[in-house]
């Protein structure tokens, strides 16, 4: 979600199952005001490979309210070593840094 929406961490983090429309054609998050650092609304595309894929851990209607990635996003130093663990360098020949925010 965090790659295809291009939301930050603790935008994503608070989506809920309410805020998804993954069972339409046309897939899409919704990211509301009180949760975007901005304090804009948008609605975001979401591909259809991923809507499929969050179907099939979509609860029934009574948990809508209940958030949709709860506590699986990892913290600053567990993504850094999961990084080196891939082989993927935080900083690159470039200049580039590899981070989530």
């Amino acid at each position: 979600m965090l790659f295809y929406s291009g939301q930050r961490k603790a935008e994503v983090e608070a989506l809920r199952w309410r805020d998804l429309r993954i069972n339409e054609t046309a897939a899409s998050a919704l990211f509301r005001t009180a949760t975007t650092k901005d304090k804009e609304t948008r609605s975001i595309p979401l591909p259809q490979a991923l809507a499929a894929e969050l179907r099939k851990i979509q609860p029934g209607d009574e948990k809508a309210d209940s958030k949709v990635f709860f506590g699986i996003f990892p913290h600053y130093e567990t993504f850094r070593a999961d990084l080196k663990r891939a082989k993927i360098e935080h900083r690159d020949s470039a200049g580039h840094v590899v981070h989530s925010h």
